[in-house]
């Protein structure tokens, strides 16, 4: 959680133990694990999803 706090990243045991807290339910996280695995992705990896202009980079 205090990568959370720091506004870096969360691993995602760190996300999991923040969604308990809030008590968010477990129909709602698909989107938040969703999006937590696309921030991980390097960066072209990105661009090629999303057909970005760096996708040959």
């Amino acid at each position: 959680m205090q990568r959370i706090e720091a506004g870096r990243l969360p691993w995602s045991d760190e996300l999991s133990a923040m969604l308990d807290l809030y008590k968010v339910p477990a129909e709602k996280r698909p989107p938040f694990f969703d999006t937590l695995n696309k921030a991980w992705q390097p960066r072209p990896t990105r661009a090629k999803q999303h057909g970005g202009e760096d996708a040959e980079s």
